[in-house]
């Protein structure tokens, strides 16, 4: 009938196959993750980083707090801008395009 292999056999090849498993999924979830702990860092996002007055990277361009956002337009600046840029803007023409494919 095939091999001969007892079911003595069959079930040590099996068991084997079993431990082998098990052992790839213990380093799987139980060692990878207790690597991955150790190689976590946290940052405490608690501390503000404007709070030396600086810009947050090394570049520099620090500068006061008061600087950080323009002052806001008042609602005449905002309609005379906004005049400014309606009679700048021409409408354009609609153009015939040729087709691509003459058929």
């Amino acid at each position: 009938m095939g091999l001969g292999i007892s079911w003595k056999k069959a079930a040590i090849i099996s068991a084997v196959v079993h431990l082998i498993a098990l052992f790839i999924a213990v380093i799987f979830f139980v060692v990878v993750p207790a690597i991955q702990d150790m190689e976590t860092y946290e940052i405490d996002l608690t501390q503000s980083v404007l709070d030396d007055g600086g810009s947050g990277h090394a570049g520099g361009g620090g500068g006061n707090r008061a600087d950080l956002f323009p002052k806001p337009l008042s609602a005449d600046e905002v309609a005379a801008r906004t005049k400014a840029v309606v009679a700048n803007v021409e409408p354009s023409t609609a153009t015939d395009i040729p087709d691509a494919v003459d058929v």
